[in-house]
């Protein structure tokens, strides 16, 4: 399987809206619109029954999209959604999604869909690893998903540069086939895009193939419509810190945690990290401390973690707290925690749902997940949407390619 040798290692867009205008000339549903509120009176010869819309987050493209007034026009009797917004509709008949497998081109997709926001206004999604129809492995393919869609449903997408390639190179040309990198995510901070990611040496002595090498903060750069990444002489973070698993902005700051440390049972310990405008890092001491010049080893453990990759976001129905979701090694479950800061303390985790894994497979597990904003229906605050990988450490599994697919699914904090 193409993701062994990283989700087995501990185990392994949005377009911006433009000027579109919805405009009803008609009653929409009931389950489109919402009760009239008090008109002006301009808005009283337009139909009583109000569409919801919907605009996109302006701040972060990956981040959670909003309601917005829906805006009559008098001189054709019709409620229209304002430039820059949709028309809100839901669809509650799917509980997960296989992203992509509605390509033709696209036979599998495995891994991490990792989530970045680009300057540029995208929110680029970049699947670890995809298997094309013709046989072809590529890894980080990036795409986006439309900028109007039905929510609750798997997103159409359109590929990053208009077609499937990969969207990662690195800074200085390298081709080499025995460095992988992982995209674990990324953030938008000071209207700079900052990508985090880990570097592997493909390694046959290695007990799962591959060498974990250290972890990075790349950039997008938006005329070649790539992450740019530097190679293994110059890995930002070392092994010991692996900054990377999750990151959240907060004022200021991007936070940036790395797990490295024993934890308990079939997790690891949480380092916490933080970075200004400049990508000047101060390290958490614990006790409100910070320092930009204490050794790793003096770092305090906020949290647990599963492999590789989790997600830290500001929890949508308690707009004061933060959320954790993550999967412990070679599990079966997603867990969810919550904290006031990034600092924490962190509330004891509890589990959240079971991943859908092939009933055929015992050893299947799921791991890295990744929480979703951009697609979060602004009309259900408690609904969380996470993609994870699929994985087994089974050497001969009875099972189809779409068992082991990336999946997309809906949940609750």
């Amino acid at each position: 399987m193409a993701t062994v040798a990283l989700t087995a290692l501990a185990c392994s867009t949005v377009i911006a809206c433009g000027a579109r205008t919805e405009l009803f000339l008609a009653e929409p549903s009931s389950d489109a619109a919402a009760p009239k509120s008090e008109p002006d009176a301009g808005a009283r010869s337009c139909p009583d029954v109000v569409p919801r819309c919907v605009a996109r987050n302006a701040s972060d493209p990956c981040g959670a999209p909003h309601l917005v007034p829906a805006e009559c026009d008098a001189a054709l009797l019709a409620w229209r959604c304002p430039s820059g917004s949709f028309l809100y509709a839901r669809s509650d008949t799917a509980s997960e999604c296989l992203p992509l497998h509605d390509q033709p081109e696209v036979s599998a997709v495995t891994g991490t869909l990792a989530a970045v926001p680009t300057e540029d206004g995208k929110c680029l999604w970049v699947a670890e690893d995809v298997l094309l129809s013709d046989g072809a492995q590529l890894r980080n393919v990036g795409f986006e998903v439309t900028p109007t869609f039905t929510f609750g449903t798997c997103p159409q997408v359109g590929f990053a540069g208009g077609i499937i390639s990969s969207s990662v190179a690195f800074s200085d040309g390298t081709v080499d086939p025995t460095l992988l990198v992982q995209i674990t995510g990324g953030y938008l901070l000071d209207g700079k895009t900052r990508v985090t990611y880990r570097l592997f040496r493909v390694d046959p002595s290695a007990v799962f193939g591959a060498t974990v090498l250290g972890s990075g903060l790349g950039y997008w750069d938006s005329t070649r419509q790539q992450i740019i990444v530097f190679g293994a002489e110059k890995p930002r973070f070392e092994v010991d810190l692996s900054l990377g698993n999750a990151s959240l902005v907060d004022e200021n700051f991007a936070y940036v945690w790395g797990c490295n440390r024993p934890g308990a049972y079939l997790s690891e310990g949480c380092l916490l990290a933080r970075l200004d405008p400049r990508d000047k890092l101060e390290l958490y001491l614990g006790n409100d401390a910070w320092s930009a010049s204490a050794a790793t080893a003096a770092s305090a453990v906020v949290f647990e973690d599963g492999p590789w990759i989790s997600s830290v976001r500001r929890s949508r129905a308690k707009p004061d707290s933060l959320l954790h979701v993550f999967i412990t090694n070679f599990d079966h479950t997603l867990q969810v925690q919550g904290a006031a800061r990034a600092e924490g303390p962190w509330g004891g985790p509890t589990p959240n749902a079971r991943c859908a894994l092939p009933a055929l497979d015992p050893k299947a597990f799921c791991a890295a997940p990744v929480v979703h904003e951009e697609l979060a229906d602004p009309t259900r605050p408690t609904e969380v949407v996470v993609s994870y990988d699929v994985d087994t450490t089974s050497t001969n599994p009875q099972r189809s390619i779409a068992d082991y697919w990336s999946r997309l699914v809906w949940t609750h904090e």
